[in-house]
């Protein structure tokens, strides 16, 4: 998954309130009539309390200490090495050479990783050294004609490369849906049963960054694409068993599948939110039919679902998942419609610079409704594309955004002014837009009395800006039953992921600890997160802990410890690990310290293993840590963790 910004949702959250305090009632021993307690039972009741504390002491979940922090890069380039099955030409010819430890009845890829490793450092302090090792699922089996075959010598090669390399690993069990280059992924793909589908079809294959997507579906867990993963997963897991303590005694962690989630129609450009042209997943028959059962078990009679909606259906299967857009599309009825703001929200977002540095790490943004004040967002969102515009700007980190929830503001016209602050002061006004929320039978919106602001006077010299969101009188249109079918389309990814990794510990493999690997849906703050749907697969799930990948302020920012307050992780991982800019050593010795202290067992970062005698350093992946990688800072980086690890 590429690196992109980050973003965080900045609504304003009400304050609590407390209820009414009841007078505290006095000890017994101060009531008239009673006497104290004797000595003897306080005793009694102290021993009690602590072999109570004891006991949930002894039955508390094993975790792994949180003292060190495993520094775990992702290596790639090693299938030449592991798999054998023939070049890429997508590879720089240094890494299409296999090399003579990688050949043979005890060849593997564990003279790779050392020399890979040696290179880097060797384990300071808190950091420990592993690495990653990724297993592309699909790419370890094959169709004979008959059947599916795993390819076990090259299982082999991987159980032989974790056994050797005397190394902590944390093992990827990859299986999203980017290319692995296997012939296995056309045949599949053939199956409709196996893609996710939009309301026109299963979707057509896709692109991003150059690499092909293959849409898998995750509406499902009885189709072939996910045998033909637990196939390959049950080999590697009898193989990994076998070679016993050798092995297994290596494995730190396991993370499953990969980004897992929902997918859409051109997935590298529609990632925003769209009134028009939208579309999501999954709508195959198999997902409507699902869709149907979640809605029986969530509202349990028709009659509930009717008089929530105020819709009038004659049964759950009656009710078609929302899939058509009003401004464009003739409904049967008003619950058929479908947009990025359909389920209530809409962004305002957007980003500031000021050259003054002091001046920069004070800014936040303060959004009014009809003159009333609504939401504040600090500015500290990663956008890279603005610094990609802008590279003299100071920091990439001048995003913004705050959501409305519209249905409570009423139908009508509503004003939307967007005022810049510093330290509590309103320092001038950033845009002012309309939204129109509009009622069921699209009539002409009436504009809702608004007060009037005051004149906040010129911005001060030297600052940029731009207010991406709303669209001025953008149409809004509010179907509830799209908010149903959006927590439909989560428990589909988080089911997926669970199922999977509930298949995972039946076996031997079951006593390594689990991670998810799973994308910020928040990363960016022009994103739709409800394309994507994984919310519900961010919290917490029994028998796995929260993996997910960090790009941009994500990294160094507050992003991770606020979700792990919300969904009460008390262990994660960072399953891809890329700030996009240079950190100095200290900088990032900082940032790991954090992540350790949060109690992050695990980080991966992009690298490419080398042989011992590798000459070329070119790498393909734009992300990956290396020292003649140039592209977002990542040479630099490779440099400060080389220090960090090297310190003299």
């Amino acid at each position: 998954q590429s690196g992109q910004g980050c973003q965080r949702r900045c609504r304003a959250e009400p304050a609590d309130h407390a209820g009414p305090v009841s007078p505290a009632t006095p000890p017994s021993a101060s009531l008239p009539g009673r006497r104290g307690p004797a000595w003897g039972h306080v005793l009694a009741l102290a021993v009690l309390c602590l072999l109570v504390v004891l006991f949930a002491w002894k039955l508390r979940p094993a975790l792994p200490s949180s003292s060190r922090l495993l520094l775990s890069p992702l290596l790639g380039n090693m299938e030449a090495c592991l798999v054998q099955d023939g070049l890429r030409e997508d590879f720089p010819k240094e890494f299409q050479q296999i090399p003579a430890s990688c050949l043979g009845p005890q060849g593997s890829a564990a003279e790779m990783v050392k020399a890979t490793l040696q290179r880097l450092g060797r384990p300071q302090g808190e950091l420990d050294l592993g690495y990653t090792l990724s297993v592309p699922l699909l790419r370890y089996v094959q169709w004979n004609g008959q059947a599916w075959e795993v390819q076990g010598e090259a299982l082999d090669r991987v159980v032989r490369t974790v056994a050797q390399a005397h190394r902590p690993v944390v093992l990827y069990l990859f299986a999203t849906h980017f290319e692995v280059h296997s012939k296995a992924e056309e045949r599949l793909a053939a199956d409709p049963a196996n893609l996710a589908w939009t309301p026109k079809g299963p979707l057509p294959l896709d692109s991003y960054l150059g690499a092909r997507i293959f849409p898998w579906s995750v509406a499902r867990q009885d189709n072939e694409v996910t045998r033909v993963r637990k196939l390959v997963v049950d080999a590697l897991a009898e193989r990994m068993c076998a070679a016993g303590d050798a092995a297994m005694h290596q494995l730190r962690a396991l993370t499953v599948l990969g980004e897992t989630h929902q997918l859409f129609p051109g997935f590298e450009a529609g990632m925003g939110f769209a009134a028009e042209g939208y579309a999501v997943t999954d709508y195959s028959p198999a997902s409507v039919a699902g869709f149907h059962a979640f809605l029986r078990q969530r509202y349990g009679d028709i009659a509930r679902l009717n008089a929530h909606l105020k819709s009038g259906f004659a049964s759950f299967d009656a009710v078609e998942p929302p899939s058509r857009n009003i401004r464009s599309e003739p409904l049967q009825n008003f619950f058929q419609h479908i947009d990025s703001y359909a389920a209530g929200t809409v962004p305002v977002s957007g980003w500031v610079h000021s050259p003054d540095a002091k001046l920069q790490k004070q800014l936040a943004v303060a959004v009014f409704v009809d003159g009333r004040p609504y939401s504040h967002a600090p500015v500290h969102m990663h956008r890279q594309d603005v610094a990609q515009a802008r590279p003299g700007f100071l920091t990439p980190d001048v995003g913004w955004r705050a959501d409305i929830r519209y249905p409570a503001l009423g139908e009508g016209l509503h004003r939307i002014d967007v005022v810049l602050q510093a330290g509590g002061r309103s320092l001038g006004l950033l845009a002012t837009r309309q939204i129109a929320v509009m009622d069921r039978n699209q009539g002409e919106p009436r504009p809702h009395a608004a007060e009037a602001l005051p004149d906040f006077g010129k911005l001060p010299d030297g600052v940029e800006f731009w207010v991406d969101s709303p669209q001025d009188r953008l149409a809004l249109f509010y179907n509830p039953l799209v908010t149903d079918w959006n927590d439909f389309r989560e428990q589909q990814v988080a089911d997926y992921i669970q199922g999977f990794s509930e298949h995972i510990g039946h076996g031997c493999l079951g006593r390594v600890p689990r991670f998810a690997h799973q994308l910020n849906p928040h990363a960016n703050p022009s994103w739709d997160a409800n394309r994507y749907a994984v919310e519900r697969s961010l919290q917490r799930m029994p028998g796995l802990s929260l993996g997910v990948s960090l790009y941009g302020e994500d990294t160094y920012g507050p992003l991770v410890g606020q979700m792990l307050r919300r969904y009460g992780h008390t262990a994660y991982g960072v399953t891809e690990f890329h700030p996009l800019v240079a950190l100095s050593p200290q900088r990032l010795e900082k940032v790991l310290t954090m992540h350790r202290r949060q109690g992050a067992r695990f980080l991966s970062f992009f690298m490419e293993a080398r042989p011992e005698d590798a000459t070329g350093t070119q790498s393909s992946n734009e992300f990956s840590f290396d020292a003649d990688n140039t592209a977002h800072g990542s040479d630099a980086l490779y440099h400060s963790l080389r220090q960090l690890l090297q310190p003299h």
